[in-house]
């Protein structure tokens, strides 16, 4: 072989490897960029926000000459800030409505401060979510204060995929896909006037606080709300009234409860 072959050989091997090294490249950054979607699919926060676009879809179905609807507000009452999920603003009433994109079984009571999931045994408490609207009905009231007292009404509505077992009396709480019909059932006759309607969602519209640092930073202090109450827990400190949790027996076994019950009725499942 002369030169001039052994030249075009090492030419030609150099791109081959070439080619290889940028096919095995390729399918790394495509493997890592797929890791990174599946990631943020399965995050919290993208099943939060999907299920409100769901919601906020299903709303859109309601009379517009009757219904107005306001999505992802945030209220500032005082020092504090209220993210709501969505507020429809009717002549029949005003809703506030919280959702949970959660799946599996959802148990819980109107008066108990936690609600369980269970998917195939796998147990996790979260915040009685009437518990956490009757907070936002509460920013509404702060923010809509000059009007007096307006029928302002709670609905907690879960993703289609669970199968929900909660015993309540005064606020309903339903499937995504029942929301709407649930309003209107809820609705009844008119107790504000269409003036006062479109005053009330210009007043909501304009309290909603759209900047993305005010935003930014209720997040960072919701996560660490979130942390403290976690790590209190741990430390087996009550994160609602700093009294001791201890191991309590129930109908459905042990629990972790509260020391101060009756007066505190905190509980975390084992």
């Amino acid at each position: 072989m002369d030169k001039m072959d052994l030249f075009k050989s090492m030419f030609e091997l150099l791109i081959s490897m070439g080619k290889t090294f940028l096919s095995l490249w390729a399918y790394w950054l495509w493997a890592v960029v797929l890791i990174i979607i599946i990631k943020i699919v399965r995050s919290p926060r993208f099943k939060g926000k999907k299920g409100e676009k769901k919601v906020a879809n299903t709303l859109f179905s309601l009379p517009k000459d009757k219904f107005f609807i306001l999505n992802d507000v945030l209220l500032k009452t005082g020092e504090e800030t209220s993210q709501i999920d969505h507020i429809v603003v009717s002549v029949y009433g005003i809703f506030v409505i919280e959702t949970k994109n959660y799946q599996g079984m959802i148990y819980g009571s109107e008066k108990g401060y936690n609600w369980t999931q269970n998917i195939y045994g796998n147990k996790k408490s979260f915040k009685n979510p009437i518990h956490q609207n009757y907070g936002h009905i509460k920013a509404v009231e702060s923010a809509l204060s000059g009007y007096g007292n307006l029928p302002i009404n709670s609905v907690i509505a879960f993703s289609d995929e669970s199968d929900l077992h909660v015993e309540t009396e005064d606020v309903p709480v339903v499937h995504t896909s029942e929301l709407s019909t649930c309003i209107q059932a809820m609705s009844g006759f008119e107790k504000i006037t269409e003036e006062l309607v479109k005053e009330i969602y210009e007043t909501l519209s304009e309290k909603n606080i759209t900047d993305k640092n005010a935003r930014k930073k209720h997040t960072s202090e919701a996560k660490y709300k979130k942390y403290a109450k976690e790590d209190k827990v741990k430390r087996g400190i009550c994160p609602r009234c700093g009294g001791n949790l201890v191991v309590r027996h129930g109908k459905n076994g042990e629990f972790i409860g509260c020391s101060n019950y009756p007066k505190c009725r905190y509980t975390e499942n084992l």
